[in-house]
Protein backbone atom coordinates (compact mmCIF):
# COMPACT_ATOMS: atom_id res chain seq x y z
CA UNK A 1 0.00 0.00 0.00
CA UNK A 2 1.04 3.19 -1.11
CA UNK A 3 2.74 5.45 2.07
CA UNK A 4 2.70 2.95 4.30
CA UNK A 5 6.55 1.78 3.61
CA UNK A 6 5.65 -2.01 3.29
CA UNK A 7 7.06 -4.83 1.35
CA UNK A 8 8.30 -3.78 -1.83
CA UNK A 9 7.57 0.40 -1.38
CA UNK A 10 10.73 2.02 -2.46
CA UNK A 11 12.90 -0.47 -3.22
CA UNK A 12 13.45 0.46 -6.95
CA UNK A 13 11.39 -2.39 -8.75
CA UNK A 14 7.62 -3.53 -9.56
CA UNK A 15 6.10 -4.92 -6.81
CA UNK A 16 2.06 -6.31 -6.65
CA UNK A 17 0.04 -4.19 -5.09
CA UNK A 18 2.24 -0.94 -5.20
CA UNK A 19 0.16 1.75 -7.80
CA UNK A 20 -0.32 1.16 -11.57
CA UNK A 21 1.59 -2.41 -10.82
CA UNK A 22 1.83 -4.25 -14.03
CA UNK A 23 1.50 -0.89 -16.67
CA UNK A 24 3.37 2.52 -15.39
CA UNK A 25 4.27 2.95 -11.34
CA UNK A 26 3.79 7.19 -11.36
CA UNK A 27 5.49 7.24 -7.86
CA UNK A 28 8.47 5.36 -7.39
CA UNK A 29 9.00 1.59 -8.19
CA UNK A 30 9.67 1.63 -12.27
CA UNK A 31 11.74 4.08 -12.42
CA UNK A 32 15.31 3.81 -11.42
CA UNK A 33 17.15 6.51 -12.25
CA UNK A 34 20.86 6.46 -12.62
CA UNK A 35 22.21 4.63 -9.91
CA UNK A 36 26.29 5.25 -11.26
CA UNK A 37 28.40 6.60 -13.68
CA UNK A 38 31.98 5.31 -15.05
CA UNK A 39 34.31 7.35 -17.33
CA UNK A 40 35.72 5.09 -19.85
CA UNK A 41 39.22 7.09 -20.86
CA UNK A 42 40.21 5.47 -24.21
CA UNK A 43 42.72 7.09 -25.37
CA UNK A 44 45.14 10.42 -24.11
CA UNK A 45 45.20 13.46 -26.22
CA UNK A 46 48.21 15.06 -27.98
CA UNK A 47 49.79 16.35 -25.19
CA UNK A 48 48.16 15.03 -22.42
CA UNK A 49 50.95 14.55 -19.31
CA UNK A 50 48.36 11.70 -17.84
CA UNK A 51 48.29 8.78 -20.30
CA UNK A 52 46.15 6.80 -18.08
CA UNK A 53 43.21 4.83 -19.94
CA UNK A 54 40.34 2.21 -19.13
CA UNK A 55 39.65 1.02 -22.63
CA UNK A 56 36.24 -1.31 -21.00
CA UNK A 57 35.39 -4.43 -22.72
CA UNK A 58 32.48 -6.25 -22.00
CA UNK A 59 33.98 -9.52 -22.00
CA UNK A 60 36.16 -11.30 -19.10
CA UNK A 61 39.83 -11.39 -19.82
CA UNK A 62 42.73 -10.52 -17.81
CA UNK A 63 41.02 -7.08 -16.44
CA UNK A 64 37.86 -8.84 -15.73
CA UNK A 65 35.71 -5.21 -16.34
CA UNK A 66 32.55 -6.82 -16.01
CA UNK A 67 33.17 -8.03 -12.35
CA UNK A 68 34.25 -4.65 -11.49
CA UNK A 69 31.87 -2.77 -12.94
CA UNK A 70 29.17 -4.99 -11.15
CA UNK A 71 31.33 -4.49 -7.97
CA UNK A 72 31.34 -0.28 -8.24
CA UNK A 73 28.20 0.07 -9.14
CA UNK A 74 26.72 -2.18 -6.26
CA UNK A 75 29.27 -0.45 -4.11
CA UNK A 76 27.50 0.41 -0.51
CA UNK A 77 29.16 3.72 -0.74
CA UNK A 78 26.89 5.66 -3.06
CA UNK A 79 29.77 7.80 -3.86
CA UNK A 80 31.82 5.30 -5.02
CA UNK A 81 29.42 4.15 -7.94
CA UNK A 82 30.02 7.66 -9.59
CA UNK A 83 33.20 8.79 -11.47
CA UNK A 84 34.09 12.68 -11.20
CA UNK A 85 32.53 13.35 -14.25
CA UNK A 86 35.75 15.94 -15.09
CA UNK A 87 38.16 15.38 -17.86
CA UNK A 88 40.06 16.59 -20.55
CA UNK A 89 42.32 16.29 -23.45
CA UNK A 90 40.56 12.19 -24.12
CA UNK A 91 38.90 10.20 -26.04
CA UNK A 92 36.10 9.29 -23.79
CA UNK A 93 33.02 7.40 -23.64
CA UNK A 94 30.43 7.33 -20.56
CA UNK A 95 29.33 4.00 -18.91
CA UNK A 96 25.54 4.89 -16.88
CA UNK A 97 24.06 2.59 -14.11
CA UNK A 98 20.66 1.62 -13.55
CA UNK A 99 20.23 -0.91 -10.53
CA UNK A 100 21.00 -3.46 -10.11
CA UNK A 101 17.91 -5.42 -9.55
CA UNK A 102 16.86 -9.37 -9.47
CA UNK A 103 15.50 -10.83 -12.41
CA UNK A 104 14.42 -14.50 -11.90
CA UNK A 105 14.73 -17.38 -14.37
CA UNK A 106 12.12 -17.41 -16.65
CA UNK A 107 10.57 -13.61 -15.45
CA UNK A 108 10.00 -10.83 -17.98
CA UNK A 109 10.53 -7.34 -17.51
CA UNK A 110 10.15 -4.48 -19.63
CA UNK A 111 12.56 -1.74 -19.79
CA UNK A 112 13.29 1.40 -21.03
CA UNK A 113 15.76 4.29 -21.47
CA UNK A 114 15.85 7.93 -22.19
CA UNK A 115 18.68 9.96 -22.98
CA UNK A 116 18.62 13.60 -22.42
CA UNK A 117 20.75 16.11 -25.22
CA UNK A 118 21.27 19.57 -24.88
CA UNK A 119 23.75 21.87 -26.18
CA UNK A 120 23.89 23.39 -22.63
CA UNK A 121 22.41 23.25 -18.92
CA UNK A 122 19.18 24.70 -19.55
CA UNK A 123 18.53 22.56 -22.45
CA UNK A 124 18.95 19.72 -21.01
CA UNK A 125 16.83 20.26 -18.37
CA UNK A 126 14.17 21.66 -20.20
CA UNK A 127 14.66 18.04 -21.72
CA UNK A 128 14.49 16.10 -19.00
CA UNK A 129 11.41 17.84 -17.55
CA UNK A 130 9.55 16.81 -20.83
CA UNK A 131 11.03 13.25 -20.60
CA UNK A 132 9.59 13.54 -17.08
CA UNK A 133 5.82 14.57 -18.29
CA UNK A 134 5.30 11.79 -20.69
CA UNK A 135 6.11 9.01 -18.19
CA UNK A 136 4.17 10.42 -15.56
CA UNK A 137 1.36 10.67 -18.33
CA UNK A 138 2.07 6.91 -19.01
CA UNK A 139 3.47 7.89 -22.57
CA UNK A 140 0.10 9.27 -23.98
CA UNK A 141 -0.54 12.57 -23.22
CA UNK A 142 1.50 16.08 -21.32
CA UNK A 143 -0.32 18.14 -18.75
CA UNK A 144 -1.17 20.85 -21.01
CA UNK A 145 -3.53 17.91 -23.01
CA UNK A 146 -1.05 18.65 -26.45
CA UNK A 147 0.37 15.34 -28.05
CA UNK A 148 3.89 14.48 -26.26
CA UNK A 149 5.57 13.29 -28.94
CA UNK A 150 4.90 15.64 -31.48
CA UNK A 151 5.37 19.30 -29.62
CA UNK A 152 5.14 21.04 -26.13
CA UNK A 153 4.35 24.67 -26.23
CA UNK A 154 7.46 26.88 -25.46
CA UNK A 155 5.95 30.58 -25.48
CA UNK A 156 3.91 33.15 -26.95
CA UNK A 157 4.62 36.75 -27.48
CA UNK A 158 1.60 39.08 -28.97
CA UNK A 159 2.25 42.85 -29.96
CA UNK A 160 0.02 45.32 -32.16
CA UNK A 161 2.66 44.92 -34.83
CA UNK A 162 3.20 40.56 -35.19
CA UNK A 163 2.54 37.52 -32.79
CA UNK A 164 5.54 35.43 -32.04
CA UNK A 165 5.01 31.92 -30.76
CA UNK A 166 7.66 28.39 -30.28
CA UNK A 167 7.42 24.94 -29.82
CA UNK A 168 9.93 22.30 -29.03
CA UNK A 169 8.68 18.95 -31.11
CA UNK A 170 9.66 15.44 -30.14
CA UNK A 171 11.51 14.86 -32.86
CA UNK A 172 13.07 16.80 -35.88
CA UNK A 173 11.04 17.43 -38.59
CA UNK A 174 8.75 19.97 -40.16
CA UNK A 175 6.34 21.92 -38.91
CA UNK A 176 3.20 23.78 -40.24
CA UNK A 177 1.32 26.52 -38.66
CA UNK A 178 -2.20 28.00 -39.85
CA UNK A 179 -4.25 30.95 -38.58
CA UNK A 180 -8.32 31.62 -38.16
CA UNK A 181 -10.31 34.14 -37.49
CA UNK A 182 -13.64 34.31 -36.21
CA UNK A 183 -14.70 31.10 -36.86
CA UNK A 184 -13.08 31.48 -40.38
CA UNK A 185 -11.26 28.16 -42.02
CA UNK A 186 -7.60 27.73 -41.47
CA UNK A 187 -5.32 29.66 -43.46
CA UNK A 188 -1.47 28.25 -43.76
CA UNK A 189 0.66 31.14 -42.15
CA UNK A 190 4.30 28.88 -42.89
CA UNK A 191 6.29 25.80 -42.65
CA UNK A 192 9.41 25.45 -41.32
CA UNK A 193 12.00 22.98 -40.44
CA UNK A 194 12.92 22.85 -36.70
CA UNK A 195 16.72 23.93 -35.51
CA UNK A 196 19.38 22.00 -33.45
CA UNK A 197 17.86 22.06 -30.71
CA UNK A 198 14.10 20.62 -31.88
CA UNK A 199 12.92 23.94 -31.86
CA UNK A 200 10.50 25.65 -34.27
CA UNK A 201 9.50 29.89 -34.09
CA UNK A 202 6.91 31.27 -36.55
CA UNK A 203 6.25 35.11 -36.76
CA UNK A 204 2.98 36.18 -37.92
CA UNK A 205 2.92 39.74 -39.30
CA UNK A 206 -0.70 39.70 -40.87
CA UNK A 207 -2.85 40.98 -38.06
CA UNK A 208 -4.49 43.91 -36.85
CA UNK A 209 -4.65 45.31 -33.07
CA UNK A 210 -7.41 44.20 -31.12
CA UNK A 211 -7.78 40.83 -33.29
CA UNK A 212 -8.49 37.79 -31.52
CA UNK A 213 -7.03 35.02 -33.76
CA UNK A 214 -6.60 30.80 -33.57
CA UNK A 215 -3.55 29.18 -34.17
CA UNK A 216 -3.03 25.59 -35.07
CA UNK A 217 0.36 23.74 -35.27
CA UNK A 218 0.49 20.36 -36.90
CA UNK A 219 3.62 18.45 -37.69
CA UNK A 220 4.82 15.87 -40.28
CA UNK A 221 4.42 12.89 -39.27
CA UNK A 222 4.24 8.62 -41.15
CA UNK A 223 3.41 10.81 -44.45
CA UNK A 224 0.89 13.09 -43.30
CA UNK A 225 0.11 16.00 -41.40
CA UNK A 226 -0.92 15.95 -37.31
CA UNK A 227 -2.35 18.67 -35.45
CA UNK A 228 0.04 18.96 -32.29
CA UNK A 229 -1.45 22.26 -31.01
CA UNK A 230 -4.15 24.44 -30.77
CA UNK A 231 -4.44 28.33 -29.12
CA UNK A 232 -6.44 31.51 -29.39
CA UNK A 233 -3.90 34.61 -29.40
CA UNK A 234 -5.14 38.15 -28.22
CA UNK A 235 -3.56 41.08 -30.18
CA UNK A 236 -2.79 44.52 -27.94
CA UNK A 237 -5.09 46.69 -29.04
CA UNK A 238 -2.46 49.49 -29.60
CA UNK A 239 1.18 50.27 -30.16
CA UNK A 240 3.28 51.06 -26.62
CA UNK A 241 5.48 54.12 -26.58
CA UNK A 242 8.88 52.94 -26.43
CA UNK A 243 12.55 54.76 -27.28
CA UNK A 244 14.98 52.82 -29.25
CA UNK A 245 17.38 56.04 -28.71
CA UNK A 246 20.20 57.01 -30.91
CA UNK A 247 20.88 54.95 -34.00
CA UNK A 248 24.17 54.24 -34.42
CA UNK A 249 24.83 55.07 -31.04
CA UNK A 250 27.90 56.67 -30.90
CA UNK A 251 27.18 59.06 -33.22
CA UNK A 252 28.85 61.95 -34.69
CA UNK A 253 28.42 65.08 -33.71
CA UNK A 254 25.83 66.47 -36.20
CA UNK A 255 24.02 63.26 -37.16
CA UNK A 256 21.58 62.84 -34.24
CA UNK A 257 19.26 60.18 -35.78
CA UNK A 258 16.25 58.75 -33.35
CA UNK A 259 14.62 56.02 -32.87
CA UNK A 260 11.20 55.79 -30.95
CA UNK A 261 7.62 54.68 -31.02
CA UNK A 262 4.59 56.70 -30.37
CA UNK A 263 0.93 55.38 -29.01
CA UNK A 264 -1.12 57.66 -30.13
CA UNK A 265 -1.49 61.40 -31.76
CA UNK A 266 -1.44 63.08 -28.30
CA UNK A 267 1.12 66.08 -27.89
CA UNK A 268 5.08 64.38 -27.74
CA UNK A 269 8.41 65.57 -26.80
CA UNK A 270 11.28 64.30 -27.20
CA UNK A 271 14.75 66.19 -25.64
CA UNK A 272 18.16 65.58 -25.24
CA UNK A 273 19.57 66.14 -22.14
CA UNK A 274 23.23 66.41 -20.58
CA UNK A 275 24.32 64.89 -17.55
CA UNK A 276 23.58 67.63 -15.15
CA UNK A 277 19.88 67.29 -16.71
CA UNK A 278 19.94 70.71 -19.28
CA UNK A 279 17.69 70.24 -22.59
CA UNK A 280 19.91 70.70 -24.99
CA UNK A 281 17.99 69.66 -28.06
CA UNK A 282 14.18 69.41 -27.79
CA UNK A 283 10.87 68.72 -30.60
CA UNK A 284 7.44 67.85 -30.61
CA UNK A 285 7.17 64.65 -31.84
CA UNK A 286 3.09 64.07 -31.22
CA UNK A 287 1.85 65.28 -34.72
CA UNK A 288 3.92 62.00 -36.12
CA UNK A 289 1.26 59.99 -34.72
CA UNK A 290 1.07 56.79 -33.65
CA UNK A 291 3.38 54.12 -34.63
CA UNK A 292 7.28 53.72 -35.05
CA UNK A 293 9.92 56.63 -36.56
CA UNK A 294 13.08 57.93 -36.90
CA UNK A 295 13.42 61.32 -36.05
CA UNK A 296 16.81 63.58 -37.00
CA UNK A 297 17.30 65.80 -34.00
CA UNK A 298 19.66 69.10 -34.05
CA UNK A 299 19.58 70.09 -37.76
CA UNK A 300 23.07 69.53 -38.23
CA UNK A 301 23.67 71.49 -35.37
CA UNK A 302 27.45 70.60 -33.58
CA UNK A 303 27.01 68.49 -30.45
CA UNK A 304 29.76 68.80 -28.24
CA UNK A 305 30.79 64.57 -27.87
CA UNK A 306 30.08 63.48 -24.25
CA UNK A 307 27.54 61.55 -22.40
CA UNK A 308 24.04 62.36 -22.71
CA UNK A 309 20.15 61.04 -21.85
CA UNK A 310 17.29 61.03 -24.58
CA UNK A 311 13.64 61.59 -23.09
CA UNK A 312 10.79 60.79 -24.26
CA UNK A 313 7.34 62.26 -23.18
CA UNK A 314 3.43 61.62 -23.99
CA UNK A 315 0.60 61.97 -21.98
CA UNK A 316 1.77 60.62 -18.34
CA UNK A 317 4.36 58.45 -19.73
CA UNK A 318 8.23 58.90 -20.09
CA UNK A 319 11.21 56.93 -21.83
CA UNK A 320 14.67 57.24 -21.56
CA UNK A 321 17.81 55.81 -23.62
CA UNK A 322 21.18 56.60 -23.03
CA UNK A 323 23.04 58.13 -25.80
CA UNK A 324 26.42 58.97 -26.79
CA UNK A 325 28.34 61.52 -28.94
CA UNK A 326 32.02 61.43 -30.76
CA UNK A 327 33.69 64.34 -32.27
Amino acid sequence: MAGTLDTGELDGIPTEGEPNFGRTDLHESDQIGLTGFKMNRIHAGPGNPDPTTDNILFYTDQNAWPERLYDKFTDPSIPARFDPPLASNYNLGFLCASGPFRLKAGKTERLSLAVAYGADLDQIHGTLARVQQIYNANYRFTPDVSTATLASRMGVDASSERVLLRWRLGQEGMARLERSTSGAGWLEVGQTRSDGTGNVTFEDRDIEAGGHYAYRLSVWSDGQWAIADELRVDVPSGVALSLAGLRPNPAAGRELTIHLTLASAEPASLEMLDLAGRRVLARDVGALGPGQHVVHLGDGARIRPGIYMMRLVQGREIRHARAVVLE
